[in-house]
């Protein structure tokens, strides 16, 4: 009941937004003939007069008793003959002097009830349907009276009664709202002929022959609820009617009455007219009267759509415009398209044919319109918008189109592609004397008043008719004609654009249809696009406009179209985003009636799918969602595992078609591992930890990160930016320094749980919108320092040992006088470089080159290679693979061979003994303050560190692959790194990040699936567990080399461009240098906060130095105006430069200041504390008349900043749009021109306001106690 009681809060709430009040409204039913109008007049005094007498003949007899009922009549009786006899109105009207009658307060006070003058609904019905019976009855009277005006009454045209069915739903309706009660219009029972068509099921109601709708309400207070019900009424009314054009309602709240009109835009409501009161009733009766004897189109029905009265067949006129003749007569077969909408353009479609006089005498003869061998016609009826006059030109749809076949017509191939006018132009309507004049807003609501036709969108009736006739595009058969379909569609669309400059702005299911016609003895299918009221022509005026307004069917609109934010132009490219968006919906509902149908079981085991968001949602949660659910329809490449409950099988149909793909996949995947397998044990080294630790920390992080990621690709493992600080919980000069070394490992653990937890709630909470935050600066910057860094990392190749000897011993630790258990690994000490003159320095160079030529020379052949039959790629095999390959085959089989030394091996550095990761909770003293202390800190940076190197190698992914995706799909990346490092921490391993030199290779090899990841993290534990021995013999050295390629495609060396030749902006050269030191110097994360920091500062100090303020013009004392100009942005950066200018206050000695802040935007307090002392300092200024009269102007403030500026001055009534095309409804917020006014008498200053502020909360608190 709540809910019902909400939905109809904001039913009426919608209903009073698009409501105008205009007294005028009961004149649009007056006749255009002066006879006519002279006869309404004449009419409806006598009408109103026999009501008046009536009242009085069955109320005041009430009061002065029997004696009293023989006077009245006697008195009535005898009244002259010019007025209507009382006794020849023979059916009961009593019932309507319940609803007539005065009620008196006192009685009902007298019964303890104040309710008892409130009727029931149900029992209004009767009162208001004899109140409509007795001015039909009393109109028939009139009519039969032997006396009238000079010359005798027009003929009367149309009888107004009520149906005989209440609170019914129609029969005709295609929802289930139920009519309080509907007026109908009958044949004059005057009238020789009477339609018996128009009269049958007369006592049924049907929105198809009502003329208006009476909405009933028993309190005054519910206004706005039959407001909104006649908004649903009308809906039907549009729909059923063909010749509707606008509907008439009647809202009844109590005594309460009031005449509506429902337009394509608005609600227009009437006065109240209270019935209770002789006045109220002489407006009601007049209109009634009025709807009696008025043409047709003032009833809101279409005169140029009307039945034939020999064939009984209804027929369609169209004007052209392009011709001699007034218009073209069409019989219409079928309605192919009704006007099913509250508001807009109410467009009907027609089926027809030709039409002439010689069809009158075949078709008595016995046959139909279909039988006829016409050529088959498509009638368009629609209220199109119409623009500027200097813009009609390019918007108007008849003569777009008029163009389009004249450019056109000589291309055989386009032929049934787009619509041919036959004829075209704004409907004729007949007024006075029997001139034609345009059927346009301004013309049919001339009657009302100059304040409502403002608030009215101007529109004019259009009309056209085409040819050839299509089918809707649900009527294709199958995928395949859907699809050629859709291929014509923009095919004509592009000839249009291309050779007319006509851009179409509104691709969508209805605007499209199929064409079958034979072709070669077999029937052919053909796509057709329609409807051009939103199209444009493309000139140099139009190019120059930064984005025009909003157009085109909202579920099929551009991104760009539907972001109010967005500045892009409107282009070709946006319609065929819409076309895809069409295949979309079409493929998610249904391509035809059965596919639908198969759709419907699907759509609802699913519930709501995010596509209905397109349909419902506002215009800027569409242009968010729209993104993922195209993104979403890829398949194995790109969807997430928990996306599809066929993730599976959907990789494994995907691989199946694409052989070259998972070679790629598996062998990157390969290349990758044995990338990792150094790095691992590399950080683990620096972790003071088992590099089978640093393995299996690898595994989990790169199997979790790259399973649950958007970024398919990404690789992740144990990363230096995260070892620098785990190394503090390890090393003997850290925190834990006075502990064991097996229970700071065990700490460590526990830090990477915590760290998880923490990178699971920053992914939940959609840390990822912060992403723009990010300068270019601060990203070129980060990658230089880098790739600095892996450079630095890669040095350890040219180290050895001092003593020459590859195992160190481990000695035991004391702690506390106990002797501590030995660790897993403890690592090498005493290192140091090798010297130029050692052997050994040049096989490591050897070894780097060969591997770092490999690298460079296999990415540029493009030629194939045959080897004896078969022709394959020279890239067939990952780059990096073969350099290592290559590289362990030369130092294994024939320098050590040759010069019998071995070369420095990954198996040099750790031993792999076979096993797999365990099981293991952190023994940790979980309820220790000194544990929650250190390693809740630790896990903070952990965490911080680890997603900042995610969203910047995120951001690389992007460049590379060339897709730009929305930023916050980085929070699954984010989730997916917390789940790896959580899971991490339970199998004894310290989690990681993501790694960007693997990434960055994994991405050149070509892998765009998660294969890659999976392989690599997979063989990543094979190596542990059977692969120790092979991995052993690799070369560090061949390693090395990889790794310094990856430096050299990572470092932006554009970098040196800019700062040698100041092509960017100094703050940016200093940007890129500060983050390339510091992430060298101190770490990764650091560098890129500290940029981001420095950055803001920069822009906020060349932001003020923009901030401008002038004083441009001074008039005369007399007319005491000074105008200052401000230019830029107001906030706390420019608030002291401003603010020493205000300081001037030989400035203001004008009784008025105007400041143009057209250029300028208020961002800040700071911006609004200006503005208030200035205001302050004019309006608190004494002086000749002390502050009388003095004001301040502010012109041009944006919508957002006159907002701060009302909200803190308290001036909600200050506001005024400057201009009102600017400030329409269809214009964002940010953009609006706006006024604001403050004079003296209207403000608080000296800390009047805020003691006026507490004033009023005090009294609200003490009214609420």
């Amino acid at each position: 009941m709540e809910r019902l009681q909400a939905e109809r809060n904001e039913e009426a709430k919608y209903a009073t937004s698009v409501k105008i009040e205009d007294e005028l409204v009961p004149n649009v039913a007056i006749p255009h003939d002066a006879e006519y109008k002279a006869t309404a007049e004449r009419i409806s005094y006598l009408v109103h007069d026999a009501l008046e007498r009536y009242i009085k003949l069955h109320t005041i007899p009430v009061l002065l008793g029997s004696e009293g009922e023989s006077s009245m009549e006697a008195e009535t009786n005898s009244l002259p003959g010019s007025f209507i006899d009382l006794a020849h109105l023979t059916a009961d009207y009593r019932s309507m002097l319940e609803l007539v009658r005065e009620r008196d307060a006192a009685s009902a006070q007298v019964e303890g009830n104040e309710s008892a003058k409130i009727m029931r609904e149900s029992d209004m019905y009767p009162c208001i349907k004899a109140l409509v019976r007795f001015t039909a009855d009393a109109i028939e009277e009139a009519y039969r009276m032997p006396l009238q005006m000079p010359g005798g009454f027009k003929p009367w045209r149309r009888r107004i009664i009520a149906f005989d069915e209440t609170d019914r739903t129609p029969g005709d309706a295609d929802d289930s709202h139920r009519i309080d009660i509907g007026l109908k219009a009958e044949n004059s029972p005057l009238q020789e002929q009477s339609d018996e068509a128009n009269n049958k099921n007369s006592s049924r109601i049907l929105y198809s022959n009502m003329l208006a709708v009476v909405e009933v309400k028993n309190k005054l207070e519910h206004q706005n609820q039959a407001y909104a019900q006649l908004l649903k009424y009308s809906r039907n009314m549009y729909a059923q009617q063909n010749s509707c054009r606008f509907v008439w309602g009647l809202t009844v709240c109590n005594s309460d009455i009031r005449i509506c009109l429902l337009c394509n835009d608005r609600l227009i409501s009437s006065v109240s007219i209270d019935v209770v009161k002789e006045a109220g009733r002489r407006l009601l009766v007049t209109w009634l009267v009025n709807i009696s004897l008025c043409e047709e189109d003032k009833l809101g029905r279409d005169p140029t759509i009307y039945q034939n009265s020999k064939t009984g067949e209804w027929e369609i006129m169209v004007f052209d415009d392009g011709s001699e003749d007034r218009y073209k007569l069409f019989t219409i077969i079928d309605c192919m398209r009704t006007a099913d909408r509250t508001f807009g353009r109410h467009t009907r479609c027609y089926r027809c044919i030709e039409a002439d006089p010689s069809d009158g005498a075949e078709r008595d003869s016995g046959k139909s319109a279909e039988q006829h061998s016409k050529r088959d016609i498509f009638v368009k009826d629609a209220w199109a918008i119409v623009f500027r006059e200097s813009d009609q030109k390019l918007r108007d749809e008849v003569s777009l189109l008029r163009e389009i076949n004249s450019k056109l017509k000589d291309n055989a191939e386009l032929a049934g592609k787009y619509p041919v006018l036959v004829a075209g132009g704004a409907v004729k309507q007949a007024g006075k004397d029997g001139e034609y004049f345009e059927d346009s807003i301004d013309n049919v609501f001339s009657e009302l008043g100059e304040d409502t036709m403002k608030q009215l969108t101007f529109r004019i009736h259009k009309r056209m008719a085409m040819s050839p006739i299509g089918e809707d595009i649900r009527s294709v058969k199958s995928v395949n004609e859907l699809i050629i379909a859709a291929a014509d569609v923009m095919e004509a669309h592009s000839a249009i654009r291309k050779k007319c400059n006509i851009l179409h702005r509104d691709i969508s299911v209805n605007n499209m249809l199929i064409n079958r016609r034979a072709s070669e003895g077999k029937e052919a299918v053909h796509g057709m696009i329609i409807d051009f009221d939103c199209a444009l022509r493309i000139d140099e005026s139009t190019e120059r406009e930064v984005r025009p307004e909003m157009t085109g069917t909202f579920p099929f609109m551009s991104i760009n179209n539907l972001d109010v934010r967005s500045k892009a132009k409107r282009t070709e490219l946006d319609d065929w985003e819409s076309m895809i968006y069409v295949l979309c919906w079409l493929g998610t509902f249904g391509v035809n009636k059965s596919d639908m149908e198969k759709q419907k079981s699907v759509i609802n085991g699913l519930g709501s799918p995010d596509i209905l968001k397109w349909r419902d949602n506002s215009s800027w949660e569409v242009a968010k969602t729209k993104p993922l659910a195209v993104r979403g329809a890829h398949r194995a490449t790109t969807r997430l595992p928990i996306e599809s409950k066929d993730f599976f099988m959907d990789s494994v149909r995907f691989f199946m078609h694409n052989p070259t793909s998972l070679k790629n996949e598996i062998l990157s995947g390969v290349s990758i591992s044995l990338m990792q397998v150094p790095e691992s044990v590399a950080f683990a080294f620096v972790a003071n930890i088992s590099p089978v630790k640093g393995m299996f920390s690898t595994f989990f992080i790169g199997l979790i990160g790259g399973l649950i990621t958007t970024m398919p690709g990404m690789v992740s493992g144990i990363a230096g930016g995260m070892v620098a600080i785990q190394k503090d919980l390890t090393s003997d000069s850290g925190p834990l320094g006075d502990m064991c070394m097996v229970d700071r490992v065990e700490w460590l653990y526990a830090t990477t749980l915590l760290c998880g937890i923490i990178q699971v709630l920053i992914g939940v909470f959609g840390i990822a919108k912060f992403l723009k935050l990010v300068p270019h600066a601060v990203m070129v910057g980060f990658m230089n320092g880098l790739a600095i860094v892996i450079f630095r990392a890669q040095l350890t190749a040219f180290q050895t040992d001092k003593d020459g000897s590859q195992q160190q011993q481990q000695q035991q630790q004391i702690v506390d006088g106990k002797m501590c258990p030995l660790p897993d690994y403890e690592p090498p000490k005493d290192q140091r470089w090798l010297r130029p003159n050692e052997g050994q320095t040049w096989q490591v160079l050897v070894i780097v080159f060969i591997s770092m030529a490999i690298m460079i020379l296999q990415t540029k052949i493009k030629k194939r290679l045959r080897i004896w039959k078969f022709s394959i790629s020279a890239n067939i095999i990952p780059s990096s693979l073969t350099a290592m390959v290559v590289c362990t085959l030369i130092t294994k089989l024939i320098y050590e061979k040759a010069a019998k030394k071995p070369i420095r091996s990954i198996g040099d550095r750790a031993t792999f003994p076979g096993n797999v990761p365990m099981g293991h909770i952190p023994d940790v003293p979980w309820s220790e303050g000194k544990f929650w202390r250190v390693v809740m800190e630790k896990a903070v940076l952990l965490a911080v560190v680890g997603l900042v190197e995610t969203a910047m190698t995120w951001r690389l992914c992007q460049k590379i692959i060339g897709e730009n995706i929305p930023s916050h799909y980085c929070n699954i990346d984010f989730l997916g790194q917390g789940f790896g490092n959580l899971l991490s921490s339970f199998f004894a391993s310290v989690g990681g990040s993501v790694m960007v030199g693997q990434t960055t290779v994994n991405l050149l090899n070509g892998s765009r699936s998660r294969l890659s990841t999976f392989v690599a993290s997979f063989l990543i534990l094979l190596y542990v567990a059977v692969a120790g021995k092979v991995i052993e013999m690799i070369p560090v050295a061949a390693l090395t080399g990889i790794l310094f390629v990856v430096v050299v495609k990572t470092f932006e060396w554009r970098t040196l461009v800019y700062i040698l030749r100041w092509s960017i902006p100094l703050t940016d050269i200093v940007t890129i240098v500060l983050v390339t030191v510091l992430a060298v110097v101190t770490d990764l994360a650091i560098a890129v906060l500290i940029g981001i920091a420095w950055s803001a500062v920069s822009v906020a100090w060349k932001m003020a130095s923009d901030t401008k303020v002038d004083e441009i013009k001074r008039y005369t004392k007399a007319n005491g105006v000074t105008v200052i100009k401000i230019s830029g942005p107001l906030f706390f950066g420019s608030a002291a430069d401003v603010s020493m200018f205000f300081n001037e206050t030989e400035r203001f000695q004008q009784s008025t200041i105007e400041l143009d802040m057209s250029d300028a935007s208020v961002y800040d307090s700071s911006g609004v504390e200006i503005l208030k002392r200035l205001v302050a300092e004019v309006c608190g200024k004494s002086g000749e008349g002390g502050s009388q009269g003095r004001k301040v102007v502010i012109k041009g403030l944006d919508r957002k900043s006159a907002f701060l500026v009302m909200r803190s001055l308290k001036l909600a009534n200050a506001i005024s749009p400057s201009d009102p095309a600017v400030a329409s409804d269809t214009t964002p917020d940010s953009t609006r021109s706006t006024d604001i006014e403050i004079n003296a008498d209207e403000l608080l200053l000296d800390g009047e306001q805020e003691k006026a502020d507490v004033r009023s909360i005090v009294d609200d608190a003490y009214k609420h106690h």
